[in-house]
């Protein structure tokens, strides 16, 4: 999971058509990493002892990053947040990705595309 702020830097209304993430590989490369979609949500005990007997459905319908970006334009100088679950390929799943470098290519209603490198915050 990874949670983003989206700031539109410019005056006039913007419209995200969609975004594509992207895992730096160990040749210098950029592999793409799927996006899920949770439906409703999903279940998770972050305690790990009860193996999923007390897992809790954490919904994500309110900040899920795309159906915030989809819900209509974003006007000048404000953000747009949420969660994406994100599924690595393969030869990334048996790391940990906590640090790995990440990108991010917004691509608006017009045809433009941005790419931005993704840093990490670690909030204590």
């Amino acid at each position: 999971m990874i949670y983003l702020n989206i700031r539109n830097e410019t005056d006039q209304p913007q419209t995200v058509e969609g975004i594509l993430l992207e895992v730096q590989d160990d040749g210098g490369g950029w592999q793409p990493v799927t996006v899920l979609h949770p439906g409703i949500g999903i279940y998770a005990d972050f305690g790990g002892t009860t193996q999923l007997k007390k897992a809790k459905l954490l919904d994500f319908q309110d900040t899920n990053l795309q159906i915030n970006l989809g819900s209509g334009t974003l006007a000048p100088h404000h953000v747009a947040s949420g969660w994406l679950l994100l599924e690595f390929p393969e030869q990334f799943r048996e790391r940990n990705m906590l640090f790995a470098p990440l990108r991010i290519t917004v691509c608006s209603g017009f045809g433009e595309r941005e790419t931005h490198k993704i840093s990490n915050v670690d909030l204590g």
